[in-house]
C-alpha cells in the first residue's frame, strides 16, 4: 500500500506545483524520507492563505505515516522521550516541595497563579460528597484497551469480567466493595500487580507514542473517578465531550487577540508534587488510591515520577483540569479561556505568565504548535489562516483491506479539494491525485459510490455520478450498496456477558447502582433483556464481537440524503 501511497503523493506535490510542494516530490522521489518528514512550514513566512495551504499539505500528509521507511528508530525515540519525562517530572517534584516548603523563591505572578489555580479547582471540584462518590462509582467500567489480564483477542467484554483480577496493594483492601454483586461472587482469582506495563504504539514517521497497559481493577476505577471530574469541569463550563468550543476559539483567536499553546509530552510530566500542590487533598487521596505507583519498562519496574500516564484513565480529565485552571489563573478570570487536554486558549496578553508558571511546573510549550501572535492559531485538529481552515489531511498509514484503504485516502482527497473551494465545488488541481487512487481499485468496487457524510464504506461522490435509486415503499431516501463492518465473534464468557451487560445498564440508569444491592429494578432487567436481544443472532450462542478483528462485506444501505459536492472546477 505504500507504493500506492507514495505515487498518489508524488502526483499531489506536482499538482500543487509550489517550489515547497516540488521540492517534497524530489525527497520522495529520491527516497530522502528524513528529510521530508522533518521538513515543516513557518506560517509567518506566508501573506495568503492558500499558498500557504498549498505548502501546509505538502509537508504534512506523509507526517504522521508510520509506513514511511525512515532511518530513525521510534521505539528507540519514544523510549527515550519517556525516561526524558520522568526525568523532568523528578526534578519538578523536587522544585515543588522546595517551593511549599519555603526553600525555593518564585516570581510573586507564579505564586500568585498557583494559588488562584487551587482556588479554582475547589470550585470546580468543590467538596468530596458521598452523592459525588456513588456517581463515580456508577460510571466505572472498562474501555475497549487491553489490561494486564487480559490482551490480544481475550480484549472482549465478557472475558475482562471473569478473567484474572489484577490490582495493586494500594486498592486491594476496597476491591469487594467496588465490584458489582453478581461480578464478586464470581472471582475466583485475584493478584497483585504493583506496576503497569509501559509500551508503545505507532504515532508518525519519526516516533511511537508511549502507553501504559493499566491493572485490570485499577483501570475500571480511573475511568469511574474521570468520568466524576469530567462531570465537574462540565458544570463549570468545561465539555470535555465535545472540541468544538476549543476549534471556533481558534477561528476566532486572529480577531479576538487569543493566544494557542500546545504542550509537549503533557501527559506524561504532570507530576506526582504537582497534583497534590494544586488537587484539594480529598481529592488528591481519590486519584492516588487507583494510580500504579510503578511501571514495567523494557523489563525494569520503576517507580514513577509522573502522577499518571497515557493509558490511565483519568489522565485526560486531569491535565484538563490542571491547564484549564491555570490559565484561569493568569487571566484573572476573564472570558476567550479553554481548555481541552492540553490544548490551551487565552488571551494572548496573559500567555506569557501562563508560560512562565507551566515552565515552573515541570511543563514545556511545544514552539511548533504554540501560537501567541500572527495569523495562523491550531487547536483540537483545526487549523485556521486568517480564520480560514487550511486543515491538511493525513496518510496514516492505515492497515485494513486494500479497497478500505484506498476509499479512504481519494475520499480525503475530495473532501479536502471542496474545502479549499470554499464548499462551493471541489478544487480541480487535486483531481489528477484522486483519479490515480480510484483506478487502483477493481471495477467492481470502483463502483460503490457513497453520499459524503457517511464515513468511507466507499467513494464519495455526487448523485449524478452515484445514480442511487429511490428507497421504496415510501421511505424516504436512497439505498445503495456500500461497505460495512463486520466483527469477528468468538465464543463469550456467559457469566461475563452477562455481567457486562449489566454494568453497562447500571451506567445509563442514570446514577442508580443495582447490582451493588440483592434485587435488581425490574427496568434494570428488562433493559438488559432488550440489550441481549439486539445482539448478533449467533450472541444467543454466547458469542461476541472482538476488538480489532473484522472484516466488510458489501450490503444494501439505507442513506437519508444525497449531499452534493458540486463538480472539479
Amino acid at each position: 500500500m505504500f507504493d500506492i501511497e507514495c505515487k498518489a503523493y508524488l502526483k499531489l506535490c506536482e499538482s500543487l506545483d509550489t517550489p515547497v510542494s516540488l521540492s517534497c516530490a524530489l525527497l520522495a522521489k529520491y527516497g530522502e524520507w528524513d528529510q521530508l518528514v522533518e521538513k515543516s512550514t513557518d506560517p509567518m513566512h506566508y501573506d495568503k492563505a492558500s499558498d500557504f495551504a498549498d505548502d501546509y499539505l505538502a509537508t504534512s500528509v506523509l507526517r504522521k505515516n508510520h509506513r514511511v521507511p525512515t532511518s530513525f528508530n521510534r521505539k528507540k525515540n519514544a523510549y527515550e522521550k519517556f525516561y526524558d519525562s520522568e526525568r523532568v517530572c523528578a526534578e519538578t517534584n523536587t522544585r515543588i516541595r522546595g517551593f511549599v516548603d519555603g526553600a525555593i523563591s518564585v516570581p510573586p505572578e507564579i505564586s500568585h497563579v498557583i494559588e488562584r489555580a487551587r482556588d479554582i479547582i475547589w470550585q470546580i471540584l468543590g467538596p468530596l460528597t458521598r452523592s459525588k462518590l456513588a456517581y463515580a462509582e456508577s460510571n466505572m467500567r472498562f474501555g475497549p484497551g487491553a489490561t494486564t489480564s487480559v490482551s490480544g483477542r481475550d480484549v472482549t467484554p465478557s472475558r475482562k469480567f471473569t478473567s484474572s483480577l489484577h490490582v495493586t496493594p494500594r486498592l486491594y483492601p476496597y476491591w469487594p466493595s467496588l465490584l458489582p454483586r453478581m461480578w464478586r461472587t464470581a472471582i475466583t482469582d485475584i493478584k497483585l500487580q504493583c506496576a503497569s506495563k509501559v509500551t508503545c504504539v505507532p504515532k508518525d514517521a519519526k516516533t511511537d507514542r508511549i502507553i501504559a497497559i493499566e491493572p485490570h481493577l485499577n483501570i475500571y476505577c480511573q475511568l469511574g473517578i474521570g468520568a466524576l471530574v469530567r462531570k465537574q469541569l462540565k458544570s463549570f463550563g468545561v465539555n470535555l465531550d465535545d472540541q468544538t468550543r476549543n476549534q471556533k476559539l481558534a477561528q476566532q483567536a486572529l480577531a479576538a487577540g487569543l493566544a494557542t499553546i500546545d504542550l509537549s509530552s503533557a501527559s506524561d510530566t504532570v507530576s506526582r508534587e504537582l497534583v497534590w500542590l494544586l488537587l484539594p487533598l480529598e481529592w488528591a487521596c481519590l486519584l492516588d488510591l487507583p494510580r500504579t505507583e510503578y511501571a514495567l519498562v523494557e523489563g525494569q519496574e520503576l517507580r514513577l515520577e509522573k502522577f499518571s500516564s497515557m493509558g490511565n484513565g483519568y489522565t485526560f480529565e486531569l491535565e484538563s483540569l490542571i491547564f484549564f485552571s491555570l490559565a484561569m489563573a493568569a487571566t484573572g478570570g476573564r472570558g476567550g479561556v479553554n481548555a481541552y487536554g492540553d490544548d490551551i486558549i487565552l488571551p494572548a496578553a496573559h500567555a506569557p505568565v501562563l508560560i512562565d508558571a507551566l515552565n515552573f511546573l515541570g511543563f514545556s510549550v511545544n514552539t511548533r504548535k504554540t501560537f501567541l501572535a500572527g495569523r495562523f492559531y491550531e487547536s483540537c485538529g483545526m487549523d485556521f489562516f486568517d480564520g480560514q481552515n487550511v486543515r491538511p489531511f493525513f496518510w496514516k498509514g492505515q492497515r485494513d483491506e486494500r479497497a478500505m484503504v484506498i476509499y479512504s485516502l481519494a475520499n480525503s482527497v475530495r473532501r479536502y479539494a471542496h474545502m479549499r473551494l470554499g464548499q462551493l465545488g471541489c478544487d480541480v488541481r487535486f483531481l489528477p491525485t484522486w483519479l490515480y487512487l480510484i483506478t487502483r481499485l477493481s471495477d467492481k468496487d470502483r463502483r460503490v459510490r457513497i453520499p459524503e457524510g457517511f464515513g468511507d464504506g466507499g467513494l464519495v461522490s455526487n448523485f449524478d455520478e452515484a445514480t442511487p435509486s429511490k428507497t421504496r415503499h415510501g421511505m424516504e431516501g436512497y439505498t445503495v450498496p456500500a461497505y460495512v463492518s463486520v466483527p469477528s465473534l468468538r465464543r463469550a464468557e456467559p457469566l461475563g456477558l452477562l455481567v457486562a451487560k449489566m454494568v453497562d445498564a447500571r451506567r445509563r440508569e442514570d446514577g442508580i447502582n443495582p447490582l451493588t444491592t440483592e434485587h435488581l429494578p425490574v427496568r434494570t432487567v428488562r433493559s438488559v433483556l432488550k440489550s441481549l436481544q439486539r445482539l448478533p443472532s449467533r450472541a444467543s450462542l454466547g458469542v461476541e464481537p472482538q476488538r480489532g478483528y473484522q472484516r466488510y462485506c458489501k450490503k444494501p444501505v439505507l442513506f437519508p440524503h444525497w449531499p452534493s459536492l458540486g463538480g472539479w472546477y
